[in-house]
């Protein structure tokens, strides 16, 4: 799928074309590929009801998760980070303008990208006369190969930079300092996947608040279960970050642009229906430009 310049982005039919890929990578015959992506989509269900109480993390090296990943939620979660910077386009003033970088905290799945490069393809031809720079940190490197090539998908000047990471392990993030340069940093359901490691992840979040230049913005999107949010929201305060937008129970929908059907084939192999609308909590943080101005 190439994009047409200044065309509206249709994330399922980009995803069909990323899902294509993943497809050819999968074992067995067509009905055996079928089932085992279906018990990946249903195994994933059942691990996210217990995000408050399991601290196992889901293991996205199977390509068979990644695909069944993509094909129920990316849409959906690519769409509520669209609809979020649209309706909140005040607390993003001049983001949009000229070069603008962002970091994807546990964006491997590439909702976060999609949903950014979504808002920006539907602004004024004026606006998207810029270059958009994306990192994307996530402890599965797999997920790389679906973003990798997004540029030739796409007709949008941007690059994309995976680094791969644990945000509980020090180690691995200590000597990574380029994705702090960004702009828009973004969690889009990342938080309750570690919400039961906090305490090792704590480190992670102080370092980014700490070294964050001064005038970013944090977009959060996560579940509306308010423990997962309740802890960013006092770790953010701690670090003198301000909040500029909260709320705990929205609703949002995919738009009626977005056809289930233009996953294709795809949406026969997944065996259900993909997620189309949920209720979410969300964050918009921003580091002041200088450290006495934020208000408390």
């Amino acid at each position: 799928m190439i994009l047409k310049n200044h065309e509206n982005m249709n994330c399922f039919r980009l995803l069909s074309s990323v899902l294509d890929e993943i497809w050819d990578d999968l074992e067995g015959d067509e009905g055996t590929r079928e089932v085992t992506v279906q018990n990946e989509s249903q195994r994933l269900r059942e691990r996210y009801a217990k995000l408050m109480t399991s601290s196992t993390s889901v293991n996205y090296r199977n390509p068979a998760t990644r695909y069944a990943y993509l094909a129920v939620y990316v849409a959906s979660h690519a769409n509520m980070v669209t609809e979020l910077i649209r309706l909140c386009e005040e607390q993003f003033v001049g983001l949009f303008r000229g070069n603008t970088q962002i970091t994807c905290v546990g964006g491997g799945p590439g909702s976060d990208l999609l949903g950014i490069i979504k808002y920006v393809q539907r602004l004024k031809p004026i606006e998207t006369e810029q270059r958009l720079k994306f990192h994307l940190l996530d402890h599965e490197q797999a997920w790389s190969d679906s973003w990798s090539d997004v540029d030739d998908k796409l007709s949008i000047s941007l690059s994309t930079y995976f680094d791969q990471l644990d945000v509980t392990n020090k180690s691995s993030w200590q000597l990574i300092t380029k994705y702090l340069k960004a702009d828009l940093f973004t969690m889009v359901y990342f938080i309750s996947e570690i919400y039961q490691r906090r305490d090792e992840a704590k480190p992670f979040f102080e370092n980014l608040f700490k070294r964050a230049k001064q005038g970013a913005c944090f977009l959060i999107i996560d579940n509306s279960t308010p423990e997962f949010l309740n802890w960013i929201d006092e770790l953010a305060d701690n670090n003198d970050i301000t909040l500029r937008k909260k709320s705990d129970n929205m609703t949002l929908q995919l738009p009626p642009s977005e056809e289930k059907k233009d996953l294709g084939i795809h949406l026969k192999r997944i065996g259900q229906l993909p997620k189309l609308s949920g209720q979410i909590a969300c964050r918009i943080l921003q580091k002041p430009l200088e450290p006495d101005c934020y208000s408390g």
